[in-house]
């Protein structure tokens, strides 16, 4: 089984994604201020066999913080031992340096790019940045892509990592493609 986690705290998605609420989230437990907060209090069934989401929850003054904190990577250790894969959504690393800090901890990372948006030198940058934290690159998902088009292959070179944080558009499907 599986948890999903939206910890892009400063534009948090994942809620609208799974029409859930997002009173209550990962901000509520790293917040708490007993530090024994029932995680499962928190935790939703995503409607998808064998997946649960942890949404990010109020957006915090503070989301660097909060995802550096050893509560955020005692929280991680914990759902490691209940959940067979724990899966982080982050804030793109460009933008965000609390994510540059927390992957040093991960087991490795997924690189999400968007086709026709992002550009061949963030892409490189942020695969760079990623590499300075010695957490293994495991691949990468393209989103945003016409599957209708006759654009073949569109731009569909490189890494990125994240969303961007540009105006907010109706988002599509994800397909994944290992290097």
């Amino acid at each position: 089984k599986t948890i999903l986690i939206d910890a892009d705290l400063r534009r948090p998605t994942m809620h609208s994604t799974f029409n859930v609420s997002n009173s209550n989230g990962l901000t509520t437990l790293l917040t708490s201020r007993s530090m024994e907060m029932d995680a499962n209090s928190v935790i939703r069934e995503s409607g998808v066999e064998n997946l649960s989401i942890l949404t990010a929850g109020p957006i915090p003054p503070n989301p660097s913080e909060l995802l550096s904190s050893k509560h955020m990577l005692d929280l991680i250790e914990d759902l490691k031992q209940e959940y067979d894969m724990v899966v982080l959504d982050l804030a793109t690393i460009l933008d965000a340096g609390e994510t540059q800090q927390l992957t040093s901890s991960l087991d490795g990372t997924i690189l999400v790019v968007r086709q026709s948006y992002s550009q061949k030198s963030a892409v490189k940058r942020a695969v760079e940045l990623l590499k300075l934290t010695k957490s293994p690159i495991l691949g990468y998902v393209m989103n945003d892509v016409d599957a209708d088009g006759d654009d073949g292959y569109g731009y569909g070179y490189g890494y990125g990592y994240g969303y961007g944080y540009g105006e907010e558009e109706e988002k599509k499907g994800l397909f994944g493609r290992k290097k």
